[in-house]
């Protein structure tokens, strides 16, 4: 019995589920936040405005390519899921622009190693960034303003 307690309590810490959080960023480790286009000044951004620029970040982005292209090596063993949540709000750039901010964090899940996960969350964050500046107005946390005035 003792040995089956142990194989069992082995084969659950094996499977678990690790779960690694990342903000996008630069790839040099700096968070970015993202602009969302057609808010007014003062007005705050819509969920489906928020939703949009999730789809398109993670645009072609499913379990398969995950695994392909942050675990190769563990292929057909593992699985993987990602999604974006955020933080919104307004602020003001250093140039005096305000803007309503996302700031999108990867949630990246998998059976994977717990190290290997948070490995390839901070991959898959700045992958994301570099999706971002090809569509969206992006601006490192160096670039936002202490303070945004009201």
């Amino acid at each position: 019995m003792k040995h089956l307690m142990s194989l069992l309590l082995a084969l659950c810490m094996a499977s678990c589920v690790h779960t690694a959080a990342m903000p996008v960023s630069t790839p040099s480790g700096e968070p970015v936040v993202i602009a969302v286009p057609n808010v007014p000044a003062g007005g705050q951004a819509k969920p489906s405005q928020l939703m949009a620029i999730d789809e398109q970040l993670l645009e072609g982005v499913t379990s398969d390519t995950l695994v392909w292209r942050y675990f190769p090596d563990l292929e057909g063993r593992i699985t993987a899921r990602a999604t974006l949540m955020g933080i919104v709000g307004e602020v003001k750039t250093k140039r005096g622009r305000t803007i309503q901010a996302y700031v999108p964090i990867v949630v990246l899940q998998s059976d994977a190693p717990a190290p290997r996960v948070e490995d390839a969350a901070k991959r898959m964050a700045v992958d994301l960034y570099r999706r971002a500046k090809k569509t969206c107005d992006v601006y490192p946390l160096s670039q936002i303003a202490d303070k945004p005035k009201s």
